[in-house]
Parts: structure tokens; sequence; C-alpha cells
């Protein structure tokens, strides 16, 4: 009887201790998603901005775009509008 005792005592400190690891790591993530999401909000403000400012107000279909964009083709994008003459050739 005593080391079945033992044996449940074991089983919840693990359990314990899975739970918090569980916790933690979940917590990690979700910290390392909302930095992504950040840093892509980010570019894309700074690019909307460059966009509307060499080209003028954007059509909703380009707005739509670059919110659908993840962050590397936002950096091309954003690379591309020092150099483009037309919005065509930042997407291009």
């Amino acid at each position: 009887m005593h080391d079945l005792q033992e044996v449940h005592d074991m089983t919840q400190n693990m359990a314990e201790i899975w739970k918090e690891q569980y916790r933690q790591r979940f917590l990690q993530e979700g910290r390392q998603e909302g930095l992504r999401e950040g840093v892509q909000k980010g570019e894309f403000d700074l690019l909307s901005r460059q966009l509307t400012r060499r080209f003028g107000e954007l059509p909703e279909a380009v707005v739509t775009r670059l919110k659908s964009a993840d962050s590397e083709l936002l950096a091309l994008w954003g690379e591309r509008v020092l150099e483009a003459s037309s919005l065509d050739e930042v997407f291009r």
C-alpha cells in the first residue's frame, strides 16, 4: 500500500511539472508569435506610408495585398520602393 501511495504522489508531482512546462512553452510560443505579428505590422505600416508618399493614395487591392504578405515579402517590396517608378514595379 505504501508503494502505491508513493507512485500516486510521484505521478501527481510529474503531472504538475509537465503542466508547468507546457504552460511555460505555451507562453513562450505566444510571445514569439506576438513579436512576429508586431514586426509584420511595423513593416506593413512603414511600407504603406512609403508607398502612399511616393505614389499617392493606395488602391484597396494594394492595401489588401500588403496586409496578406509575410515579413519577407514586405521587406522585398520595401527595397523595391526605393527605385520603382510605379506601384506595378514594386509588386512585379
